[in-house]
């Protein structure tokens, strides 16, 4: 499990095997879950278990291409699953939604005097 990079950002992180896989759980009957943390602040807000009954949980939206149009310094930014896009002047946030950017594709073009702009899909519902 990463880390969300910003406090109270409430971000909803799936269990993974070592693989990345999403791991599901059998909690049926008298069952025993342990939470070990190596986080040394030990900030985990609350755990939330869904009851999917056999159906295979959606894939967590994920960037899958950043390109630039060499001609107008415009960059598309493409992403699978259900997310909105989201910006920070740092890679240790604050990010914001960037408004209208959750169809899976956004383009914009890069604003002088802003060096640097780090980007993330926050999952929707």
């Amino acid at each position: 499990m990463g880390a969300t990079g910003a406090w109270s950002s409430n971000d909803f992180v799936p269990l993974t095997d070592d693989t990345g896989n999403v791991v599901q759980l059998d909690l049926s009957g008298a069952t025993t879950l342990r939470l070990t943390s190596n986080a040394q602040d030990g900030d985990e807000d609350f755990l939330l278990f869904y009851n999917i009954n056999g159906v295979t949980p959606p894939p967590q939206p994920k960037i899958t291409s950043i390109t630039r149009n060499a001609t107008t310094g415009e960059i598309t930014v493409t992403w699978i699953g259900n997310g909105i896009l989201q910006a920070a002047p740092a890679v240790t946030g604050p990010y914001q939604d960037i408004p209208g950017a959750n169809t899976g594709t956004y383009k914009f073009t890069p604003q002088a005097g802003v060096p640097f702009l780090f980007g993330r899909i926050r999952a929707l519902p």
